[in-house]
């Protein structure tokens, strides 16, 4: 080989800078993190597909319903079983803010232990889209209506034994079957969930199993208990112990279940458990096995929230690059959490009485937004009071950031309706997409408000300061609603709704950020992503 062949090397060829961009570790990872996403959403369709056989209804009277079965159940065959040959049914009742996706759990448990079983939405919740009221006279109530409905309906069809109807309620579901159960002689039994409000009916509530959580609030612990001692005759019932007698119908016996809370105890093995063996008592279901309690859905459910979360990291951040980018503002941050902090203070005596947004119609959103409306209408002016703010340059990008922010919606609508299918139902009926529309528009002024003054400096500063808000928000809320100064019905449970809620929002605000800054979008996405939630779930007062 001469000098010259030797200096002639070839070269590899180079590698196309587009094709090593698309390749790039952050893509791939984020391309993996999608994949897995929608191989559990893949997985929870098939578990929700699965499980005791399950079809949804409509009751008459707009009342959608869903109908669980056991396996090999043969009760839709041509020649249906003598009523005596026929599982015992049971009528289950979920709670206030609830659906009938909430109690899923325990009526899967339910049917895969012998029983038919029928899970109601009351008038409001989930997708009856007939109005919320409240409860009203005992037994006379819209609950009670529906629970009579379901119950006729149980007994009508030739699927469960109607002389074997159980029925059972969580928390103002326990109330509503309870007040039922006093004016139904019929019934084979009740089960009280965390609630029933007291013995007011003419009838004497056959069979009752009183059962509650140990972290349930003193008041529903301490009612749960008189009740079960004034059906039993006794001072004080004690727990664990059968008084009457089942072929009688004077049964009673409460249970309270370690280590769970007001909302758990639906998802509990043990109250599954109790509840099961109270229902084979009363009706006389024999059980030739063991009790069987499996439902994988929660798990799977955990598992997709998790890696929903890690998604929008890199979503955010393709989100924010289909939006115009804006320029860093630095400082200001900490005093920018002081003065949305004093606009939520400000805004609640001018919405602590009337709420200036009743006529969104959800239970606790009147309230919410009309907070939420006024702190962001007390921001605004202290914009326009500052000129602070280039509203020339917002409204020359508006149309790309409604885009971006109109993608990054949909696919989290989508996603969380899917992921959402064994917890509540996030899915839209007109009515709660009118209130969805109205509480985004009451949301944008404040979120941007907070969003511009908060939202600054470098991306590890700003989510800092973007988390602390978040918190400040919650404690502000949660504080005035303990303290009776903010009237919104958002219990304690609550605060941990509203945690995951805005870490979903600071992860996507976070990640946004970070690519083009344009707090606008971070805005617009987090106002319809709270109205939605809030309308979808919350009890709703309308019909359109």
């Amino acid at each position: 080989m001469t000098a010259s062949q030797k200096s002639e090397v070839v070269m590899p060829p180079a590698i196309d800078s587009h094709a090593a961009a698309i390749l790039s570790p952050g893509r791939i990872a984020a391309a993996i993190l999608a994949l897995a996403f929608l191989t559990a959403l893949a997985v929870l369709a098939r578990q929700e597909n699965g499980g005791p056989p399950h079809m949804d209804l409509e009751l008459p009277g707009n009342e959608p319903a869903t109908l669980y079965t056991p396996r090999n159940f043969a009760g839709f065959s041509v020649t249906p079983a003598p009523a005596a040959e026929r599982p015992a049914g049971v009528v289950l009742v979920h709670g206030y803010a609830a659906d009938r996706a909430g109690t899923s759990e325990l009526a899967r448990r339910i049917a895969q232990n012998g029983y038919v079983v029928l899970a109601i939405d009351g008038h409001g919740h989930g997708a009856n889209r007939n109005p919320y009221t409240d409860f009203g006279a005992p037994g006379k109530d819209a609950l009670s209506g529906d629970i009579r409905n379901a119950v006729d309906i149980m007994r009508a069809l030739p699927l469960a034994d109607p002389a074997r109807i159980v029925v059972i309620g969580h928390s103002m579901g326990a109330g509503a079957v309870l007040d039922y159960a006093q004016a139904d002689k019929d019934l084979a039994g009740s089960v009280m969930v965390s609630g029933g409000r007291g013995l007011w009916g003419v009838e004497r509530p056959r069979n009752a199993l009183i059962i509650f959580a140990e972290h349930d609030s003193k008041w529903t612990r301490t009612s749960a208990a008189a009740v079960a001692a004034k059906l039993a005759g006794v001072q004080q019932a004690e727990l664990g112990k059968v008084y009457g007698d089942a072929d009688k119908g004077t049964a009673v016996e409460a249970i309270e279940v370690p280590r769970v809370a007001h909302a758990g105890i639906l998802h509990s093995a043990v109250a599954a458990n109790d509840i099961i063996r109270w229902l084979d008592g009363i009706t006389g279901t024999k059980r030739t096995g063991a009790i069987v309690l499996h439902d994988p859905r929660r798990a799977t459910t955990a598992v997709a929230l998790l890696l929903f979360l890690a998604v929008l990291i890199p979503f955010g951040r393709i989100c924010g690059a289909l939006a115009p980018a804006w320029e860093r503002v630095d400082g200001g941050g900490w005093l920018g959490l002081g003065i949305v902090a004093g606009s939520l203070i400000a805004a609640i005596p001018l919405v602590a009485t009337v709420s200036p947004a009743a006529f969104l119609s959800t239970e606790g959103g009147d309230e919410l937004f009309s907070w939420l409306g006024v702190a962001g209408v007390i921001l605004l002016a202290i914009f326009a009071a500052r000129n602070s703010i280039d509203w020339r340059r917002i409204a020359a990008g508006v149309g790309p950031t409604l885009l971006a922010g109109g993608i990054a919606l949909t696919l989290i609508y989508a996603a969380t309706v899917q992921m959402m299918v064994a917890v509540h139902r996030m899915s839209f009926t007109p009515e709660r997409l009118v209130a969805a529309c109205f509480s985004t528009m009451l949301a944008l002024p404040f979120f941007f408000g907070f969003e511009t003054l908060v939202r600054r400096g470098a991306i590890g500063i700003s989510t800092l300061l973007g988390t602390l808000g978040r918190v400040m928000i919650i404690v502000v809320l949660f504080g005035s609603i303990d303290a009776g100064v903010l009237p919104i019905g958002f219990g304690p449970a609550y605060v941990g709704l509203f945690v995951v809620m805005f870490a979903m929002f600071e992860i996507f605000a976070a990640s946004v950020y970070s690519g083009s800054r344009n707090l606008a979008l971070i805005a617009i996405v987090e106002s319809a992503w709270i109205g939605w939630i809030v309308s979808a779930w919350m009890p709703i007062r309308i019909f359109i």
